[in-house]
């Protein structure tokens, strides 16, 4: 088009250059050259214009269409300062991933007191993942069945609110895009760079949030390697200052030093939490005060790991199985 315009113009000046002065031929030439980029300009954001529209019609057939996830019996209000001992007790528990679905977990019972350390183990398709997301509030509990945090079931909560009130620490370390390291660790900005710094430093990798710009810098994962990542999401936990800290498998894809900076902190900054963890490599189970043994979707033993390990246990039979 631009060069239409060019040709356009060329050829007027040549028919009629009497009438054209030089600084009027210059003008319009510079006009159209610059019109090109305008038009570029304006075809570019009105793309983002179209996506964007597309965008928000998503997000509201979305809030039309999908129901609330809380049932119409989630809608106590929350009290002020609850779980702020970390006793969680599990009565009865049955759980599926639908309503009326058939139970992933069946007759679960656990009293995990407050600041103690509990291992889940078992094997594959055991029911681990399942009891954790329960504790989330992410599967569908039996009206028969209470999980209670400090004695109030959970259950008659929201569950946003339930969620808000542990912090978790993934198998899968995940990030929010186009945040920076500080809105990654503190979502909701309630700690001071002192504290978020201090936190990095205990961790071994305040350089490396320093060698990627400092806090305010975008978080590009791809620098960190795995052990990195899941130490940052560690950080955003203790940052967190949550009292009920749920580790699903945090150590099951990183090297043994981050594997260690994370046995020292459940040790030492979570000395006051209850942290319950689906353990990946029993040899860590001496830094556990019980071991919750899982198998096909039901609790099969309950013990401290050395009781466990003095019997004739499945948990006996896992760690041979894990030491051959």
């Amino acid at each position: 088009m631009v060069a239409v315009l060019v040709t356009i113009i060329m050829v007027l000046v040549v028919k009629l250059r009497s009438q054209f002065s030089p600084q009027f031929v210059a003008l319009a030439l510079v006009n159209v050259m610059s019109f090109s980029q305008s038009l570029a300009y304006v075809i570019q954001n009105w793309t983002q214009l179209e996506t964007s529209l597309g965008a928000v019609a998503r997000v509201k057939t979305f809030c039309a269409e999908t129901e609330n996830e809380n049932l119409s019996s989630e809608v106590s209000p929350v009290p002020k300062g609850w779980s702020s001992r970390g006793h969680v007790t599990i009565e009865n528990l049955v759980a599926s991933y639908t309503p009326g679905g058939e139970p992933v977990l069946r007759d679960v019972s656990l009293d995990i007191l407050p600041g103690s350390k509990v291992g889940i183990c078992g094997r594959s398709g055991s029911g681990k993942s399942s009891l954790m997301a329960s504790l989330l509030r992410l599967l569908e509990i039996s009206p028969d069945s209470r999980i209670k945090f400090d004695g109030l079931d959970i259950t008659t909560f929201p569950r946003q609110a339930v969620r808000a009130a542990v912090a978790v620490v993934p198998q899968h370390p995940f990030f929010l895009k186009n945040t920076n390291i500080r809105g990654n660790l503190v979502p909701h900005g309630l700690q001071s760079d002192e504290k978020i710094l201090s936190v990095l430093r205990q961790l071994k990798i305040g350089d490396v949030v320093e060698r990627m710009g400092g806090l305010n810098s975008p978080l590009d994962a791809d620098r960190l390697s795995q052990g990195q990542r899941q130490l940052l999401c560690l950080a955003r936990a203790m940052l967190a200052d949550k009292k009920i800290i749920l580790l699903d498998e945090a150590s099951s894809n990183i090297d043994e030093r981050s594997e260690r900076l994370i046995r020292q902190v459940i040790r030492e900054q979570f000395a006051g939490c209850t942290v319950i963890a689906i353990v990946h490599r029993l040899g860590a189970v001496a830094d556990f005060d019980r071991i919750a043994v899982m198998g096909g979707g039901r609790l099969l033993e309950w013990d401290s790991p050395r009781a466990l390990l003095a019997r004739d246990s499945e948990f006996k039979r896992l760690w041979d199985l894990g030491s051959s």
